[in-house]
């Protein structure tokens, strides 16, 4: 064979099937318009390695369309097609061939299998809020961020929690304690106000606040109830009483900080404070959600707990602990809510009702805290379900439910009170493994429908969730768990859906030693850090980035990965 022959020869032969080259997504490159109306006409392309395949089918249905080749770029070609858009959702995915090769290609990629769930999709009509769009979440651990009024700092003595007195602590850069949850470091309401052009200039759009309701521990979950602001983060007109001697465990001469927790003046300006801040988050163009821990009564069952919740009877309101025993057990070593009782689901909706309707927040979102047991502590919910587990098959099934009727009535009261409130979760990050369900996710870990029995895939599907938010609390060398697989994952279920997604991530881990996840030490945790945002930006999915939690922002092991941030952000 002569030169030239050879040339031409070698120019016309095709590269062998290259099936990594193939790529489609919901994106602005691959459907366009991105978000259309129904009347519109949306092309939708696919890519493949230039010269690489014989045939790409648009298939939708009953339909079976051959695309075709509509540009051709940097060694790739653009497969095209034109389709029209009516008032009805729409499901598809793509054929290839190449030579014998036979394949097709949907969320999961290249696949020999077909399943409608994994279809990319169309939803007519449907627009994300513009503010919603890349937007910047910023969570407040609020006695950690900023001590704006030392005159409602909790004090030194000043009551007994978990059977040893609280602490001032003066040094914000001490390492924590085992029992931190009693140390008080001053953050407060005012702080948060003070700070609100520095949120500003970080370019914060939404912040959401831990508990911030009257409660003794410094995170505020194991609350007394939602009617009023910790007058420690709020404010204090009233300040009589004495501090505990030393040594003195019992809260009944804790009489400051009765009067301090109590006093009614206390309580309204406190609350009032809060609309402040809510007010100056608005002036700055933020949004404002309140957290709740839908379930949990308190941290600890401990004798002082117990009496510290008893003590209530004589506040108003008092605990739900003292309003209705009947409704709390035990679980994971804590006292909860029964949720298999409609009473009590009823009452949670109440109470998120009355903060939505008195309070000018911006959303609500809750923890993953819903049938939260440990191993030696599970929910003796036995009564409960003989009572009202009639007609399910398992009792899997019938504690499944009473969350997903918590999800609904909740979602549903939000919407009615205040249309433009929003509802989010933030669900652990595995909703289920593949073992058990083929719909699951390529892990290993806890599942939240299997261990919390929470369906938090169900919510989104069922648009009952603005947004949901799932802790992916591992790096990307955790094969039980890994962060991209997950994110990943969460990306393809939120696609056909209105519910946007934020991904949380565990900036507490940063330059902490761990023997299972050494990437969190490696160059102050910067690569793994920048591995996970860099996933979370290329995705159109996902929406923003949440990091738990702000304190750690503060520490010293993690200042490496605070300047990366800055230098990643421009702040």
């Amino acid at each position: 064979m002569d030169k030239t022959r050879m040339q031409q020869y070698m120019s016309q032969m095709r590269a062998m099937f290259n099936k990594h080259a193939l790529y489609s997504d919901e994106s602005p490159q691959y459907q366009i318009p991105f978000e259309p109306n129904p009347g519109d006409t949306v092309k939708i392309r696919f890519r493949t390695l230039k010269n690489n395949v014989d045939a790409v089918y648009f298939i939708s249905g009953s339909t079976r369309a051959q695309m075709q080749v509509g540009l051709v770029r940097n060694g790739f070609d653009y497969y095209e097609i034109e389709i029209p858009v009516g008032n009805e959702p729409i499901r598809y995915f793509f054929e290839i061939q190449a030579g014998r090769v036979v394949c097709y290609y949907n969320k999961l990629g290249v696949t020999r299998e077909l399943q409608e769930m994994y279809s990319f999709g169309i939803i007519p009509g449907f627009h994300t809020p513009d503010w919603a769009k890349g937007a910047v979440m910023y969570q407040i651990f609020v006695d950690r961020f900023c001590n704006g009024d030392p005159s409602n700092d909790v004090l030194t003595g000043e009551y007994s929690y978990i059977g040893e007195q609280v602490n001032k602590v003066d040094d914000w850069n001490r390492f924590p304690e085992q029992m931190d949850v009693r140390n008080f470091y001053g953050g407060d309401l005012q702080g948060v106000i003070d700070k609100m052009d520095y949120l500003q200039d970080l370019g914060v759009q939404v912040i959401y606040l831990n508990p911030v309701f009257v409660s003794p521990s410094n995170h505020k979950y194991d609350i007394q109830d939602y009617d009023y602001i910790d007058p420690h983060f709020g404010k204090i007109v009233s300040d009589e009483g004495d501090l505990l001697w030393p040594g003195d465990k019992d809260n009944t001469r804790a009489t400051r900080y009765i009067d301090r927790v109590t006093n009614r003046a206390n309580l309204e300006a406190s609350n009032e404070l809060f609309i402040h801040l809510v007010e100056e988050a608005h002036k700055r163009g933020m949004k404002v959600h309140a957290w709740f821990n839908p379930y949990r009564v308190s941290t600890n069952t401990k004798p002082s707990t117990i009496a510290a919740l008893n003590r209530t009877a004589y506040q108003t309101p008092s605990s739900v602990y003292v309003q209705h025993p009947e409704w709390v057990r035990i679980s994971g070593d804590r006292f909860v809510l029964d949720p298999g009782i409609p009473e009590v689901r009823d009452w949670i909706t109440k109470v998120v009702t009355e903060v939505v309707a008195n309070y000018a927040v911006d959303g609500v979102q809750f923890d993953d805290y819903f049938y939260a047991e440990s191993p030696g502590s599970a929910l003796n919910d036995s009564q409960t379900w003989r009572q009202y587990g009639q007609g399910f098959a398992s009792k899997a099934d019938w504690r499944r439910h009473n969350t997903q009727q918590l999800i609904v009535q909740v979602s549903r009261a939000i919407k009615q009170t205040k249309p433009n409130v929003e509802f989010g979760v933030s669900p652990a990050g595995v909703w289920r493994n593949r073992s058990f369900d083929p719909a699951g996710s390529d892990t290993r870990g806890a599942a939240a429908y299997d261990e919390s029995y929470a369906d938090t895939r169900q919510w989104v599907q069922q648009g009952l969730l603005d947004y949901i938010a799932p802790q992916i609390y591992w790096p990307f060398s955790r094969d039980a768990a890994r962060y991209d697989v997950l994110t990943k994952w969460w990306a393809d279920v939120v696609k056909p859906t209105h519910t946007r997604l934020y991904i949380g991530i565990a900036f507490y881990k940063v330059a902490e030693p761990s023997r299972n996840e050494p990437d969190w030490t490696v160059q102050g945790g910067v690569p793994e850090l920048k591995k996970q945002l860099d996933l979370n930006e290329s995705m159109p999915q996902i929406q923003g980035t949440i990091l738990f939690r702000e304190n750690y922002l503060n520490q010293p092991q993690t200042q490496q990965a605070v300047n990366y941030l800055k230098s990643r952000w421009g702040s």
